[in-house]
């Protein structure tokens, strides 16, 4: 026998009734629940146009690859017929949309405003962390590239007196392989860009920054450093507790507080009224160089194989990991130099190997203190 499912008069009046109860929303109530932003700027040179060997870059453009694809969330595997990594889409680890990621590399693949010069990363960066900005917003840029330092131009303002420059591809002459500082991008440039912009809106918003560069530890001039510092002896001994009392980490703030500079080894977290938070990784400290080996992972493949593993990683732990990574790298390399030499050695011909450099200490900067023990979230 046919039923009907039609509601009778008196269901339809009362689920009516009940209709007319439910809160209509408008467009600009829509407006006040938009979803947050999370936007990425992935900068890669490999200085093409320099001649092997006096410059040239040989990982940028892989690495921005590689960031790219975590940021958006593409699952790397390995096929044991073919070394190099295929990906596969999975679900997102971090929720950028393809569309939210600027990517900016030296090649003739890219379009013309997309070419890492000066002009067009500044503007790049400005469109990045440009308003209206709001609470919860979040913004990304991975630096690929050849930094350096100079002679600090306003007296006082750099622990090591130096000033710390990114090198766009217009910055270095291919003719005589000089740097032309009028094309580079200084640390203070850098975070008038970047920061204020941020810091201005007062909201909670969120910058994360990786450098993968020399001479990068303080590039974006951000506040705080030595307080963030996890690596070493001297980050050991003078690393307090949570649970030590305030007025012991206060005592032993002020007896290490620095009359020049805003951080020392403890800084309280309760000393800042910014509500915008800005981390900067960056592969090695402003004194340092960082070289680029053939079999070796990059800054941005160690963050690769560990974020994937640690969606929300320590940020103790993630840079002691960077640096253990750094260190059996740093071992090969010996390794490598000693036979080298002790070849050299018993043949005498040709020039000696070159010895390698400092080992690198990847450092977190930030632009108000960081409870290392507490996670990044990206």
């Amino acid at each position: 026998m046919a039923s009907s499912f039609a509601p009778s008069p008196r269901r339809a009046g009362t689920l009516q009734s009940i209709l007319s109860y439910i809160p209509r929303f408008s467009s600009d109530d829509a407006g006040a629940s938009r979803q947050k932003r999370k936007k990425a700027l992935l900068i890669g040179i490999n200085y093409l146009t320099l001649a092997k060997g006096r410059g040239r870059l040989y990982k940028s453009h892989n690495d921005v690859d590689i960031i790219q694809k975590l940021l958006i969330g593409w699952l790397r595997i390995f096929f044991s017929s073919r070394p190099p990594a295929d990906y596969l889409p999975m679900p997102d680890i971090y929720d950028y949309k393809l569309e939210n990621i600027t990517v900016m590399i030296d090649n003739d693949k890219a379009p013309y405003h997309l070419q890492p010069n000066r002009e067009n990363i500044e503007r790049e960066m400005t469109n990045l962390v440009a308003g209206p900005i709001e609470e919860g917003d979040e913004f990304f840029i991975y630096y690929a590239g050849h930094a350096t330092q100079c002679k600090e131009r306003v007296p006082n303002t750099e622990r090591d007196h130096q000033d710390e420059y990114l090198l766009p591809v217009d910055a270095i002459d291919k003719d005589i392989e000089n740097v032309v500082l009028d094309n580079a991008l200084i640390d203070n440039r850098l975070r008038e860009i970047l920061v204020q912009p941020l810091i201005q809106t007062d909201v909670g918003c969120q910058l994360i920054a990786i450098m993968d560069a020399c001479t990068s530890g303080t590039i974006l001039d951000l506040d705080h450093d030595e307080c963030n510092k996890v690596i070493g002896w001297k980050s050991r001994f003078l690393e307090v507790p949570p649970g030590v009392k305030s007025r012991v980490r206060a005592g032993i703030s002020d007896w290490l507080r620095d009359p020049v500079f805003a951080c020392n080894r403890v800084c309280n977290r309760k000393w800042s009224q910014v509500k915008a938070n800005v981390i900067c990784i960056s592969a090695c400290e402003d004194s340092q160089t960082i070289v680029e080996l053939p079999d070796g992972k990059t800054l941005a493949g160690n963050l690769d194989v560990y974020l994937r593993k640690c969606k929300r990683p320590v940020l103790k732990k993630l840079n002691r990991h960077i640096y253990k990574q750094f260190k059996e790298t740093h071992r090969k390399l010996w390794k490598s130099y000693n036979e080298e030499m002790t070849h050299h050695k018993k043949k005498l011909r040709g020039k000696p190997p070159q010895r390698p450099p400092e080992l690198d200490k990847p450092q977190i900067t930030s632009l108000k203190p960081l409870r290392m023990n507490t996670t990044l979230k990206l």
